[in-house]
Parts: structure tokens; C-alpha cells; sequence
């Protein structure tokens, strides 16, 4: 991808872990992981094999017109994983790696998404293929900005951000401006930062704040305000 394009395309291929336990229903579907993990296995099977397929057809179709393959499956709460690190590792990441492997073999980036504190599956993204992580909760635990870039940021590529739960909707645009140009210092260095929100922009968001995110000038802190 040349990184000096504006603008980039995905193609967004779907989730395993989310549309396996929305078809099960949560609770069953996380009972069966521990005591009967051979039904969520067939499910979360089936799933990969639409979206691999998918995958590897529209990539073929598009070509170069797609720059990153981008896929997502919440898999983190606001203090840590919804599950362990061991089952994740068992029933869950090698669905995820078919997807990464499809995308790859192609030249495509990697985009993957997942709310909340994970901070103990990026290691383990990484060495899964994820070259780009979504959406960077600030405010989940061990998510802080400075440590994600200084223990992965020359390994993995960041996406989101700026807060949608106090510092959109409640601060001032100083405020918002200001989380923008200290995310842009911190996770910016040396390249390998997309600055966004934390997640989808929220209806009780002002649209001036929407505004001053999108259009603070980073060249010179200090101006805007």
C-alpha cells in the first residue's frame, strides 16, 4: 500500500467469535467453550469457511483497489478478556489466522478490531499477522496509550483513540484538541498511528467536537483554538 495515498479501502470480511455466540446466545455459547467446546468449534467453522471464501473472492475481484483486509471480534471487556488467554488460544485464534493468512497471501494489510483490555492477546495478534489494531480504548485497562506504542509500536500499527466516553461528548474542543495532538505525539512517533475514535461517534457527541478531532492541526500545536 503506498503510504502516501489520502485514503485507503478495506474490505470488511465479518466476524467468527460474535456471529457463533449470536446465533448460540452467549451464555450457551460460553458454557459450550468450557464443557462442550466441539459445538462452538463447529459453528465458528462453518463461519471461517464463508468468510475465508468470501475473503479470497473479492480480493481476486478488486485487486489492487483493496488496500487492507479488516475483520473484527470482541473478545475483550472493559478490566480484561472475556475469556482466557488459553481457550482464546485453543478456539478462537486459529479461525483468526485463516483469515490474517488469506489476506496476506493476497498483500494485503491486516486490520483487526476488538473492544476493551486485551493488552495480553497483542503479543500474540502480532505473531498472528494483525498489522493494524482497532479501536484503542484509553480508558479499558492497561490500555494507555504510551504503553501500547512503547512495548508494540514498532511491531504493530494503532487505529483510534480519542475517547468517546468523557472526552468527545463532555469535553470542551480544547479538550478535544488537545487529546489529539498528545495521541498524535505518543502514538504518532515514528509513523504507524490512524487517528480516530475509540469506537463508533456516539448521538450525544457535539458536533463540534466531532469537528475539532477531525480538523486540529498537528503541524502547529497551538492553533485551532
Amino acid at each position: 500500500m503506498d503510504p502516501y495515498k489520502a485514503r485507503s479501502i478495506r474490505f470488511r470480511t465479518g466476524t467468527v467469535f460474535e456471529s457463533a455466540w449470536q446465533l448460540r446466545g452467549m451464555e450457551e455459547f460460553l458454557a459450550d467453550m468450557a464443557i462442550a467446546p466441539e459445538i462452538p468449534l463447529y459453528i465458528m467453522e462453518r463461519i471461517t469457511e464463508v468468510i475465508v471464501e468470501n475473503t479470497r473472492q473479492a480480493l481476486a475481484q478488486a485487486g489492487d483497489d483493496i488496500d487492507i483486509v479488516y475483520f473484527y471480534d470482541d473478545i475483550g471487556a472493559q478490566n480484561g478478556p472475556l475469556i482466557s488467554k488459553n481457550m482464546w488460544r485453543r478456539l478462537i485464534k486459529p479461525f483468526h489466522q485463516r483469515i490474517v493468512e488469506v489476506a496476506h497471501s493476497a498483500g494485503k494489510m491486516v486490520m483487526y478490531h476488538s473492544d476493551g483490555a486485551i493488552l495480553s492477546l497483542i503479543p500474540e495478534l502480532i505473531e498472528l499477522g494483525v498489522d493494524i489494531l482497532d479501536p484503542i480504548q484509553p480508558t479499558a485497562k492497561d490500555m494507555a496509550p504510551e504503553r501500547l506504542k512503547a512495548e508494540f509500536g514498532d511491531r504493530l500499527s494503532y487505529h483510534g483513540g480519542i475517547d468517546i466516553v468523557r472526552t468527545l461528548p463532555f469535553g470542551t474542543q480544547s479538550d478535544v484538541r488537545n487529546e489529539v495532538r498528545q495521541r498524535a505525539r505518543v502514538m504518532g512517533a515514528g509513523g504507524g498511528y490512524i487517528l480516530s475514535s475509540s469506537h463508533h461517534i456516539q448521538s450525544d457527541t457535539p458536533l463540534e467536537n466531532v469537528l475539532a478531532m477531525y480538523e486540529t492541526d498537528l503541524r502547529y500545536p497551538g492553533t485551532n483554538e
